[in-house]
């Protein structure tokens, strides 16, 4: 959906999935996902991820990290747009203690701050970043460990990640650090509150101290009307089994109550994301799940979404509250060989499934879904193999559901006549069916291989442009025309 579909070359094993993918989503009648108003691709040469936007400035600012070209280096990425997703402005700026951040959450307070969170997965370190509307820094915290938690753990990471605004525009964000060995597993969570205008810490809240030891991994949480909600999964490695559930704590960090089940690996839950709803209830999405929590973190009702088959599902990633009342799952759905397919899922109020939609081609990751002004939806994140080249941030607003169909539409790319055809042996052309103020441009052809085996300029013409085929062995092809004015149109032949 997102990537060029003039310059979305791909290496031959991705080239081949994209290429068969293609020739379903470019036939005629497919045309757009319904209910699509925009969508904007962000970044340029280099490699743009991340993608969480949150509203600024009467649009959206989003926040990812974009790399150094020829380096294994990258700063943090900021695109400040309009309603409708134009680029207004653009800012690089390093991340704190870090050479090569990954953006791992983005949030603004009531007074406009913002504060991202990320990571260094090569150095360790952790970091949080407040800046001002315009992205001009603050302050910074930096995490950095160098010690093992256990003899012999061939892994240490450390994290700062799920940034929440407090009540009083004061900001929260958990801490980790996860170190492991071939035999055991330990992280470390701690939940920490800081004063928005310098950084200063407020209190910290450990998870395994408030538990009693052992490892736990904070999933997801949320602000609830008696504190705070946290979904934590409690690991033991002797047995190869879990209990995950809600561990409630007051507003300064205390444990009021832990209930959990016991489970199995491979876990089953896995919630990632949480929101509320008008009422302050708490909606955690998870693998193919959606949880009700009360405003004071009760478990009212939780539904599982049946997948089409064994290896399919999909992780939420954002929960909203539509203008019906109905709750909004952002999803990035996982196929085998066609990873990251962004999807929407959506649920009535007391919990039943309505129904989902497609919104990318494969390789597409969603992160943050808003509400417009008007009630629909924005949804953000970022695409490999995007139109700018590399991968790229990309943005889209949506209006309208429909029925998940086994393929993915292709938004962005119309439907593109042409005939002949099929192109008989004996014959060397075929006509591009485009319309009158759309003749110039560039048209690809590539082969079922997803490779460019011809790239010609089309100039005005008279009528509709007429494209030679001579020297094409025979065999099925997407010719792909990128009009002068933006445009973009696709089509299979059948050369004889």
């Amino acid at each position: 959906m997102f990537g060029n579909p003039c310059l979305n070359l791909v290496g031959p094993v991705r080239a081949l999935l994209l290429a068969l993918l293609g020739l379903c989503l470019h036939l005629p009648g497919l045309g757009q996902v319904p209910g699509l108003t925009w969508q904007q691709t962000y970044g340029g040469a280099r490699d743009e991820e991340g993608g969480f936007a949150v509203p600024m400035n009467g649009g959206y600012l989003l926040a990812g990290q974009q790399a150094y070209l020829n380096t294994s280096f990258a700063t943090l990425y900021f695109v400040q747009t309009n309603a409708a997703g134009d680029t207004l402005w653009t800012k690089r700026v390093p991340a704190p203690g870090t050479a090569n951040p990954h953006v791992t959450g983005f949030v603004r307070n009531r007074a406009g701050t913002l504060l991202v969170t990320g990571l260094d997965y090569g150095t360790n370190t952790g970091f949080a970043l407040a800046l001002t509307s315009t992205c001009v820094p603050l302050w910074d915290r930096v995490r950095q460990l160098t010690a093992h938690a256990i003899p012999g753990a061939t892994l240490l990471r450390t994290y700062i990640h799920k940034p929440l605004t407090d009540s009083d525009d004061n900001f929260l964000m958990v801490q980790t650090l996860s170190s492991v060995s071939s035999t055991s597993g330990y992280t470390d969570d701690a939940i920490v509150k800081v004063n928005q205008r310098n950084g200063n810490q407020l209190w910290t809240a450990r998870v395994d101290s408030l538990l009693g030891g052992g490892h736990h991994f904070l999933y997801t949480w949320a602000k609830t009307a008696a504190g705070f909600l946290s979904i934590v999964e409690d690991d033991d490695y002797v047995t190869s089994t879990s209990r995950i559930g809600p561990l409630k704590l007051s507003p300064t960090g205390n444990v009021l109550s832990y209930s959990t089940r016991l489970m199995t690996f491979p876990y089953d839950i896995s919630p990632y994301t949480a929101s509320h709803d008008a009422a302050g209830n708490i909606l955690i999405a998870g693998r193919a799940r959606l949880t009700k929590f009360s405003p004071q973190g009760d478990t009212l009702w939780h539904t599982d979404v049946p997948q089409p088959s064994p290896n399919v599902t999909w992780d939420g990633t954002a929960v909203v509250q539509d203008r019906q009342g109905n709750y909004v799952a952002l999803c990035n759905r996982y196929v085998p060989g066609l990873s990251g397919i962004v999807q929407m899922v959506r649920f009535r109020p007391t919990g039943q499934f309505v129904g989902d939609t497609v919104l990318s081609r494969p390789y597409s990751f969603g992160k943050s879904l808003l509400l417009a002004a008007n009630g629909d939806f924005v949804v953000s994140g970022y695409v490999e193999f995007g139109p700018r080249g590399g991968n790229d941030l990309f943005m889209l607003q949506f209006r309208g559901f429909r029925p998940l169909a086994s393929r993915a539409a292709a938004p962005g790319v119309a439907a593109l006549g042409l005939y002949p055809n099929p192109v008989e042996a004996s014959a060397n052309a075929t006509t591009l069916s485009v319309p009158e103020t759309a003749r110039t441009g560039t048209l690809f052809i590539l082969d079922a291989l997803g490779r460019v085996v011809r790239q010609q300029a089309v100039g005005p013409a008279q009528g509709a442009p007429s494209v030679s085929v001579a020297g094409l062995p025979p065999g099925w092809y997407v010719f792909r025309f990128c009009a002068a004015n933006g445009q973009t149109w696709a089509g299979k032949l059948l050369r004889e």
